[in-house]
């Protein structure tokens, strides 16, 4: 029997197993098979499973055309990635919106307890049966864009993919009166963060705006009995507004690692912000954390004979009267537990690091402090509940 006299369903069935690029050579043999191969639903199994695309309405085009025009190309772009950009740095994220792909940036508002905001940056879609890049930013939008994928390389024993995403298009003239700069500053000022900083950032950021490079956003895993899981979190951080983190763990030196994610000009984005000692654990009464110089003299206290390490242990919690605190609105009176910790502080241009010391409070499963000692600050940081695809 030869493979064309089998029924054509058997023949379809056959072929879901072939990998896209056998497939496309079944298509070169003859119209018989080409005919077959292109039948829909053996590309709305295979966008489904290869690239989580559920459906194509809104995209104007068949399985087949979204498939070999757009996924199979831009496909790798899904999911969530991070940038940087001189001291600064954002959480993108890749996603299907209304027929195209759409590349979006994240970030958080003054109060951490808000949702995520998001601002679109790139789109690609069907265009007259091509794959077409669009910037969305600047100020004749939308305008050509492009995509570029660097080589894979190899960093710390783990292969990373770098991706720029390009303008095309010159965008308005970027000084302080231009159109396309009022409505950055409207934008960024939801962060918190103060004008004359904005105004810094401007001018760091200015020249990079046309080219949007990004790598894989690699998130540790959830681990049961951790004092609290690792993910995202945003914070407050003064001046400089509202940051997004990392909250992850080193088992080799028994400590929680927050590490930024966005940045600023004293401690930028990939820079390790607070660092806090799981061996140190402190257990306090109210009137021990009424001021502030007697929470510097304490090295690690007394713990009950009942506390051994390995869960949460409640206890009364207050911020002394002379910090300055942010968004602190309704904090407990108990804490789940509180460590020793280091805050890392530096000059503009991240000159002369050094570290502060701190205290790291845990109130609840998505919710810690930072107690800044040395900065009579208090940081109230909030788990980011937005669900991102990651590596």
């Amino acid at each position: 029997m030869h493979l064309l006299d089998l029924p054509p369903e058997l023949l379809t069935t056959l072929l879901a197993y072939l990998p896209a690029r056998d497939l496309a050579r079944v298509c070169q043999t003859c119209i018989f098979l080409r005919d077959l191969a292109r039948t829909e639903s053996l590309w709305q199994q295979r966008c489904r499973k290869e690239y989580k695309l559920k459906t194509n309405k809104n995209w104007n085009a068949s399985y087949f055309e979204i498939y070999s025009k757009v996924l199979i190309k831009y496909g790798a772009l899904l999911g969530a990635w991070k940038t940087t950009m001189n001291c600064y740095g954002g959480l993108f994220n890749v996603t299907y919106c209304l027929g195209q792909i759409l590349v979006e940036e994240y970030f958080p508002t003054k109060c951490i307890f808000d949702s995520l905001k998001s601002i679109p940056w790139f789109s690609i879609s069907l265009e007259n049966g091509e794959a077409t890049v669009k910037c969305l930013q600047g100020f004749d939008v939308p305008h050509p864009g492009d995509v570029k994928f660097d080589q894979e390389e190899v960093k710390d024993g783990k292969h990373t993919v770098t991706t720029n995403l390009i303008c095309l298009s010159s965008h308005q003239e970027e000084n302080e009166d231009s159109e396309e700069f009022q409505r950055w500053i409207e934008q960024e000022k939801v962060r918190g963060t103060i004008q004359e900083l904005l105004e810094i950032k401007w001018q760091l950021t200015k020249e990079k705006k046309h080219q949007l490079q990004l790598s894989p956003l690699v998130l540790p895993p959830l681990t049961p009995d951790r004092i609290i899981q690792p993910g995202l979190f945003k914070g407050t951080y003064s001046a400089h507004g509202t940051e997004l983190l990392m909250l992850s763990y080193s088992d080799e030196t028994q400590e929680i690692h927050l590490t930024k994610i966005t940045g600023d000009p004293n401690v930028p984005a990939g820079e390790i912000s607070v660092y806090v000692d799981l061996r140190r654990p402190m257990i306090l009464n109210r009137e021990q954390q009424e001021s502030l110089q007697t929470l510097k003299d304490i090295d690690t206290p007394d713990l009950p004979p009942e506390f051994d390490g390995t869960r949460n242990f409640s206890q009364p919690f207050i911020v002394p009267r002379q910090c300055e605190m942010e968004d602190c609105r309704d904090l407990p009176t108990f804490c789940k537990a509180r460590y020793h910790s280091k805050g890392t502080i530096a000059a503009f241009g991240y000159q002369n690091p050094t570290f502060s010391n701190n205290h790291w409070i845990m109130i609840s499963e998505d919710v810690f402090g930072v107690l800044w000692l040395d900065l009579y600050s208090f940081s109230l940081f909030n788990r980011i509940k937005e669900e991102f695809k990651t590596s």
